[in-house]
């Protein structure tokens, strides 16, 4: 059970960094 919450936590981190960098990338287009 403690696994399986950890890794739920591990994808949402991961999602959560996606968006970061997807929120950075549209930011950096919109300046050009």
């Amino acid at each position: 059970m403690s696994l399986k919450r950890s890794f739920k936590g591990y994808l949402r981190r991961r999602i959560r960094a996606c968006d970061f960098m997807s929120l950075i990338s549209s930011y950096h287009t919109q300046l050009e």
